[in-house]
This record gives C-alpha cells, sequence and structure tokens, in this order.
C-alpha cells in the first residue's frame, strides 16, 4: 500500500515561502504597498526641489555678491549729491536774495524811486513786494514807511560807507550833513548842500580844478567818458 504525500498550499507557491502569503492576503498590507509606490515620485519630486532651492540659494548669494559694489557705488553717489546741495544751498540763497533785490529795484523805479544801493534788505524787500504786488501806489507808501523805519540803520551804513571813498573831508562833511537833514525831515535842504558839492568834486576830478566855466552838459560827457563800462 502506498502512501501519496499531499503538498500543502504553502509548499506548492514558491512566494508562499517567503511569508509574503498572509501579506497578499492582508487588503490593508496591500494598500499601504500601493501608498509607497506612489509616494516615491513625491518623495523624488521633493529631493529634486530641495536641490533646486539650494541652487536657487547659491545663486542668489552670487548676485548678491555681484550686487554689493553696485550698492556701494549707489551710497557713494547718494552721499556726493547731499555734499554738493550742502555746498550749492549758499548759493542758491544768494541767487534767490539777488533776484529779489533787483526785482525790488525795477518795481521802486517804476514808481521813482532810487533805492539806496547800499542797501539790500531781503526780508524787508520781499515783504514790501508781497505787500504791493502790482499797485504803484501801495508800493510807493511801502518803500517810504521802509526807509522811516529803518533810517537810523540806513543813515548808519551810508555813513560807513561813505567814508572809505577817496574824498576830501569837505566832501565827506557835507554828505553826513545832507543825512543829518534827510533824516529831520528837511528833505528839500538836502540837494542845496550835495549839489554844490558834487559839481565842485567833479571841477577837481575831471577839469583839474579849473576855475573857468563849465556846462553841466559839458560835465556830464566828460563823467560819461571817464567812468563809461
Amino acid at each position: 500500500m502506498s502512501t501519496t504525500k499531499h503538498k500543502s498550499p504553502r509548499e506548492d507557491n514558491p512566494e508562499n515561502l517567503n511569508g509574503n502569503d498572509a501579506s497578499n492576503a492582508d487588503p490593508l498590507y496591500s494598500l499601504a504597498r500601493q501608498l509607497a509606490e506612489a509616494v516615491k515620485p513625491v518623495r523624488l519630486l521633493a529631493r529634486q526641489f530641495e536641490e533646486g532651492t539650494k541652487s536657487l540659494g547659491r545663486f542668489s548669494r552670487q548676485i548678491d555678491e555681484r550686487l554689493e559694489p553696485l550698492r556701494t557705488l549707489s551710497r557713494q553717489i547718494a552721499e556726493k549729491q547731499n555734499a554738493i546741495r550742502s555746498a550749492l544751498h549758499p548759493l542758491a540763497v544768494e541767487i534767490v536774495t539777488a533776484e529779489t533785490i533787483w526785482r525790488m529795484h525795477d518795481r521802486a523805479h517804476e514808481t521813482g524811486w532810487i533805492l539806496c544801493p547800499d542797501v539790500s534788505d531781503f526780508d524787508g524787500y520781499q515783504n514790501i513786494l508781497n505787500k504791493s504786488g502790482e499797485d504803484h501806489e501801495t508800493l510807493d507808501r511801502c518803500i517810504s514807511e521802509f526807509y522811516s523805519v529803518n533810517w537810523p540803520r540806513i543813515d548808519s551804513g551810508l555813513r560807513s560807507e561813505f567814508s572809505t571813498y577817496s574824498l576830501d573831508e569837505l566832501s565827506k562833511s557835507a554828505f553826513c550833513e545832507a543825512l543829518t537833514l534827510h533824516g529831520a525831515g528837511k528833505y528839500d535842504l538836502v540837494p542845496r548842500i550835495q549839489f554844490p558839492e558834487i559839481e565842485r568834486v567833479m571841477r577837481i576830478k575831471l577839469f583839474y580844478n579849473s576855475q573857468s566855466t563849465i556846462g553841466s552838459t559839458t560835465m556830464i560827457y566828460k563823467l560819461g567818458n571817464k567812468y563809461s563800462w
């Protein structure tokens, strides 16, 4: 009587020898393997992204290094601009001041005033121009008030300036007397002192102190030729 040995399912399937029979039979395990396979491309993409990020970081640092000289140059230019601006500010103030003074002189001529050249009051002139606008009567009144209020300072400045001129003491004394009369409101006496003195000085300077009769036209012509520019 022969005996037949029956193989178990585990012996018939080689894969069963590796213990895969339980895993194949477990649906959760199969799902886990599918998920693991599905996640592999994602992991690969993540690694590639990480490598790309590193490369991008290196590239960014290189760009930053390249830009640093430009940043330095930009800072230097800004510093130079500030220095130039600071240096030009006084000049700009002088230009604005000069423009205001010349505009004031032009406007004063329109109303018959000849402003004293040694008196250049920027704030005062600017205030007059703003107040008067285009009205000549207001301008005339403002100029008159300006000289009345500021006459002590103007008088002192004119005396100081005239003392430096190369004129004799008689001329300087006559000029100071005229200023005193002007300050006292005796305006009609000022030309009576000044005009004869002007003629005397012109006779000395232009005609070698000639005592002969010299016409006014001749004096003016000679003066224009000597001091023309």
